[in-house]
C-alpha cells in the first residue's frame, strides 16, 4: 500500500458522518465537514466580537476554496475568512458566522 493510498483510507474514517464528520453545504454543494471547537474573533470594530470556527474540507469535494465563500452547518450560515490552506488534500478554513460584509462580499 502506498502512503497515497493510505491517506485516502485514513480521510475516508474522519470524514465518516457516523464517527467524526457533519452533513452541510458549501457554496450550496452537499459536503462533509469536520469542525473543531467554536470560538470568538476580534474584527476592526473595537469591541466586536463574532463567533468564528475552524473547519476541514476535503479537496475532492471542494476545489478551490476563498474568502467570503459560504458554507452551512446546522441550519447556521458562516462565511470563509482569509487565508484558506490546502494540504494533503484536505483545506483548513476559518469560517465566521453571519459576518459576511467582514470581508466585502
Amino acid at each position: 500500500m502506498t502512503f497515497k493510498t493510505q491517506l485516502a483510507t485514513d480521510l475516508d474514517i474522519f470524514f465518516n458522518q457516523d464517527e467524526f464528520a457533519l452533513e452541510g453545504k458549501y457554496n450550496g454543494q452537499d459536503v462533509t465537514v469536520m469542525s473543531d471547537s467554536e470560538f470568538l474573533q476580534s474584527t476592526s470594530v473595537p469591541g466586536v466580537l463574532i463567533p468564528s470556527l475552524t473547519v476541514y474540507l476535503r479537496q475532492d469535494q471542494v476545489a478551490s476554496c476563498k474568502p467570503g465563500d459560504k458554507l452551512v452547518l446546522d441550519g447556521k450560515t458562516w462565511y470563509v475568512g482569509p487565508g484558506p490552506m490546502l494540504d494533503a488534500g484536505v483545506w483548513t478554513l476559518q469560517v465566521d458566522l453571519e459576518a459576511r460584509s467582514l470581508y466585502g462580499v
